[in-house]
């Protein structure tokens, strides 16, 4: 089997619904365009995967994909190179030094479903299962916990939707935030599981204050409290609050085991996204298993990575969710791979590849632009 053609269509979406009942920043990027990448085979089969568009780097990426890595994909073999188109994209990423590891991660996903299609397998089969279905959790983002009004009636939602856990995402500072996390703990109960995520937001001394409540009120995690760079800061962080960390969700792959080294976290955290597609997300998995650590798993906020999200995690043992990305992300599928079962998890698709149709209609609807890069281009 040889690729024959790498196509790229970039994929409008109106992001306003994002910002539920706020008003979306003046300086906010009004025009999202997710780039979809499709492999295509000599054999008929294509793969699907998709990048960002959330901050006008969409349109980057589809020329990306077509200009930096077209090329070099045309004529392989995806199913019996596997590793080695991994680790040449790897390669040549040392040299692209204003390319992360992400469109890579894009591609491994493509190829993966590929594969997958090919063996007649799911993806998570063919990576070795250890679950049909994997806990998630609802993500309450600061758009929705404006107000402590807000904050009590998105942690009752998240119940009755019937989530066993909930993360609220503040970074307003301690002043603003103790009061809305404890708000959002006598909301739910002391039995109801809830994180708290900072996006790296605070500094060092707020991160010990807000640290101090989080402990006491029984968080289960207190996510990226200071910037995931801050190693130190982290290690310190870790030595004095009962709470456990979370970290490593910025970090790409090659330096994930730099916090296990460096005793910085309890958790680790990393997506298909950011570490290098199914591949790179797998093997964090495996060094985070041998040291003995779990590794969450983040949301890309794009469909198809979120997917194979829950494609990887039920191949692994030692992660304990797979996040739900906010139902905006949710475009393009004929079907919904992120409906809540009644225990709270997500079933892992059970059709071949990535498992899931594209909405074809919908998405020829929302196509601006396509690229194609063949053997003659």
């Amino acid at each position: 089997m040889r690729i024959t053609s790498v196509t790229t269509r970039l994929i409008s979406i109106d992001p306003r619904a994002f910002y539920a009942r706020r008003r979306a920043p003046q300086q906010f990027n009004m025009n999202w365009e997710f780039p979809l990448l499709e492999i295509a085979t000599d054999s008929g089969l294509k793969g699907y995967s998709m990048g960002r568009g959330t901050h006008g780097e969409g349109r980057g990426l589809a020329h990306a994909f077509q200009d930096i890595y077209g090329h070099r994909l045309i004529g392989r073999d995806p199913i019996n190179e596997p590793e080695a188109l991994w680790q040449m994209f790897r390669r040549d990423n040392r040299h692209l030094y204003s390319i992360s590891d992400a469109p890579l991660g894009v591609i491994d996903v493509a190829l993966w479903d590929i594969r997958g299609k090919a063996a007649g397998l799911p993806l998570a089969t063919l990576l070795g299962r250890y679950r049909n279905e994997i806990p998630t959790y609802a993500t309450l983002g600061r758009q929705v916990l404006d107000t402590p009004e807000a904050v009590k009636a998105s942690c009752l939602e998240a119940i009755e939707q019937g989530y066993t856990a909930a993360k609220v995402q503040l970074w307003e500072g301690p002043g603003e935030d103790i009061p809305r996390l404890t708000l959002a703990r006598e909301t739910v109960g002391d039995q109801y599981r809830l994180m708290h995520d900072v996006a790296g937001a605070y500094n060092l001394t707020e991160a010990l204050r807000v640290g101090q409540v989080l402990s006491d009120l029984d968080y289960y995690w207190f996510e990226e409290p200071v910037p995931d760079s801050q190693l130190a800061l982290l290690r310190h962080l870790r030595s004095k609050l009962k709470v456990p960390i979370l970290a490593s969700e910025t970090a790409p792959l090659s330096d994930q085991h730099a916090y296990l080294r460096e005793a910085a976290c309890d958790i680790l955290r990393s997506d298909v996204y950011i570490t290098a597609g199914v591949t790179g997300l797998r093997k964090a998995l495996a060094m985070a298993e041998l040291f003995g650590h779990t590794l969450e798993v983040h949301t890309a906020g794009v469909p198809l990575l979120d997917v194979a999200h829950i494609h990887v995690a039920c191949s692994a043992r030692n992660t304990e969710y797979v996040e739900t990305p906010p139902p905006l992300f949710n475009f393009g599928l004929r079907t919904n791979p992120f409906a809540l079962t009644e225990r709270g998890t997500l079933v892992c698709p059970d059709q071949p590849g990535l498992g899931v149709e594209l909405d074809w209609d919908w998405l020829n609807a929302h196509t601006v632009e396509t690229l194609i890069r063949t053997d003659d281009s």
